[in-house]
């Protein structure tokens, strides 16, 4: 994993931005880590996809999020495709539990467990991690 320090004062902002044609899709994740006695920073990275003649076919934004070992996301497929990103910062290798819930809490299918790597991370639309749900 490559790092990079960076010193912001209170109040600081920093826009980066990476634009670059890429043959194929670029994946990856990012860490930002307060140094101590300071605030957590907040952060959102903005995604575009533009067509051969430049012209915006999708977007997405990404907000910064705590890590956390339990949570739950509002799934949406009408219109649209929900995707989950998930990243395991840690040194040791871990099993992630997904489960998909109706409406009413009630689970839908069988629990669906994935091995994530010490520092490893994946990506996918919920549809592809529960073809026959949703």
């Amino acid at each position: 994993m490559r790092q990079r320090a960076l010193g912001l004062a209170a109040g600081m902002l920093l826009h980066a931005l990476a634009v670059e044609a890429q043959a194929q899709v670029q994946v990856g994740y990012t860490q930002i880590a307060a140094t101590g006695g300071t605030r957590i920073p907040a952060g959102t990275a903005l995604f575009s996809y533009t067509d051969a003649a430049g012209v915006l076919v999708r977007q997405a934004v990404v907000g910064a999020a705590e890590p956390i070992s339990a949570g739950r996301i509002f799934v949406d497929e009408t219109g649209s495709r929900t995707a989950i990103a998930l990243a395991n910062p840690s040194a040791q290798a871990t099993t992630v539990t997904l489960t998909l819930r109706n409406a009413a809490g009630a689970g839908i299918g069988a629990p669906l467990a994935r091995a994530l790597g010490a520092g490893q991370h994946i990506a996918l639309y919920v549809d592809e991690l529960f073809p026959t749900q949703v």
